[in-house]
């Protein structure tokens, strides 16, 4: 049984060590297979001035499988936006991830969102196929966006709730 729990910098340890956990993802973002700590300090602890961001656990059990941060309100009420969502890779290909991403919809609904919206870099093909197996749908907008000084593109990827 899976659930979500709030996360504080004050859980650097564990959170660290999913993002430690994702060395292919991370080698095809920035071409290096870790990150550093302050990144993910600032992962944790960063978010849009004027918006509530939740930084939270998908756990199992006492067990911290990986990470998501949600904007429940984002860019305006009714609308939620997932700024990380991240298994680590250990645990993959058990079906956690969908899982994990309905409990995220759950807790969005439940804050009033009717849709939620995400960015997938479109160098990470496999990222994209997951975001669609749960329903996601391309909208046709991208941004630029950068992970650890690397400038990349992504998509917005959209689901009704």
């Amino acid at each position: 049984m899976l659930s979500l729990r709030a996360l504080t910098i004050a859980n650097i340890d564990e959170v660290f060590a999913v993002y430690a956990d994702l060395p292919r993802f991370f080698t095809l973002l920035t071409g290096e297979p870790a990150v550093p700590r302050a990144y993910v300090e600032e992962e944790i602890s960063v978010g849009p001035p004027g918006h509530e961001k939740m930084f939270l656990g998908v756990y199992e059990g006492a067990e911290l499988l990986g990470v998501v941060d949600i904007l429940p309100s984002y860019p305006t009420v009714g609308r939620a936006w997932i700024g990380v969502f991240l298994i680590a890779e250990r645990h993959h290909r058990r079906g956690l991830g969908r899982a994990g991403v309905a409990l995220v919809e759950n807790l969005a609904r439940e804050r009033g969102a009717l849709e939620v919206s995400l960015g997938v870099e479109l160098v990470n093909t496999s990222g994209r196929a997951f975001w669609a197996a749960c329903g996601y749908r391309p909208t046709g907008e991208q941004f630029e966006t950068e992970v650890l000084g690397k400038a990349l593109r992504a998509e917005v990827l959209r689901k009704q709730l």
